[in-house]
């Protein structure tokens, strides 16, 4: 019934999180996982589509599987919050708003900071793996639509020659 809210919601969400990679003045991540949360509800197919995209499919898989955030996202994230919101906190003239916001831009950097690898890339980076790898193996088992093996996705015969 409501669905369609979602939907939209999504779509704000994910403007917002577009002209945040390119603005640092904006995160990008929140607004993506916050887009994929809406289109959970309002939609699957556009979740399994921003799920499945280049971009920020794998932020997505992350913090859906995981609730894991990648190192690098972490760090740009925090040094945006800093560099960003920091010095906007002069510009904030009512000493209370000013408090609360710095609160809350401390709490969303502990939290961020906190958040844990995801298992596929601490597992890469022990066995050499890089994780795109997986990425795209995965993308093209559950891309055949088939239920073959990878060998088979990937234009094999799909015939294991070893057995």
């Amino acid at each position: 019934m409501f669905r369609w809210i979602w939907v939209v919601l999504g779509f704000g969400s994910l403007t917002l999180g577009v002209i945040g990679a390119v603005l640092p003045v904006l995160p990008t991540t929140p607004f993506v996982l916050l887009a994929a949360a809406c289109f959970s509800r309002g939609s699957e197919r556009w979740h399994r589509w921003l799920r499945e995209n280049p971009r920020f499919g794998r932020l997505i898989r992350d913090w859906e599987e995981h609730r894991a955030i990648r190192r690098r996202a972490r760090i740009l994230a925090i040094s945006m919050i800093v560099l960003v919101g920091g010095p906007g906190l002069l510009f904030i003239p009512i000493p209370v708003v000013r408090l609360l916001v710095a609160a809350i831009l401390v709490s969303v950097s502990i939290y961020v900071g906190t958040r844990p690898d995801p298992p596929s890339h601490l597992a890469g980076g022990a066995s050499g793996e890089t994780g795109e790898e997986t990425d795209g193996a995965r993308r093209a088992v559950k891309g055949s639509g088939t239920g073959r093996s990878p060998c088979a996705a990937e234009g094999g015969s799909g015939i294991d020659s070893t057995a």
